[in-house]
């Protein structure tokens, strides 16, 4: 159990990482952590058909995110990264995911708000990053908070109930 909730935990991270630092999420992270849903659902004996409503959830999700990408609320990345957690959260770990994504995005928005009310020094060393931040049209980087929801709302996935069993 340890072992799979560290493997999703980790990706999380440098999905949330790489957002932070970049604005950009790597397509190739999050096929990654979309594509280590399956074995670790088979090492879980998760069951056919959860498998198939949990990748139904994914592509709901991806949808949704794909929508809201259109409609330019939220960055491509985030949305293919959205529909991987959800692939691993299912529709039981959805509500919650989508919760503590909400109020965790509230929280980042809250304080690039601040921070960009400031007037802070740029060094040469964080020139590039700190500048891409506080620069409004940036907008924000919502994998982290899509990160830390995903992360928080996996003890409600059928999958780390069944993890929990073995």
């Amino acid at each position: 159990m340890y072992m799979i909730s560290l493997i999703f935990i980790i990706m999380a991270i440098a999905a949330a990482m790489f957002d932070l630092l970049t604005m950009t999420i790597p397509n190739w992270l999050c096929a990654l952590l979309a594509v280590l849903f399956f074995p670790a659902a088979l090492v879980v004996h998760q069951s056919s058909g959860v498998v198939l409503s949990q990748v139904a959830c994914g592509l709901t999700v991806l949808a949704a995110g794909f929508i809201l990408f259109q409609c330019g609320r939220l960055g491509g990345g985030d949305a293919k990264l959205a529909a991987a957690i959800a692939l691993w959260l299912g529709w039981s770990g959805l509500p919650a995911f989508l919760l503590q994504t909400a109020l965790w995005g509230g929280a980042l928005a809250a304080m690039l708000l601040f921070f960009r009310t400031l007037n802070l020094p740029l060094t040469s060393v964080n020139q590039k990053f700190i500048a891409r931040l506080l620069d409004p049209a940036m907008g924000a980087p919502y994998g982290v908070a899509l990160a830390i929801g995903g992360v928080l709302s996996l003890p409600h996935s059928a999958l780390w109930r069944l993890a929990g069993s073995i």
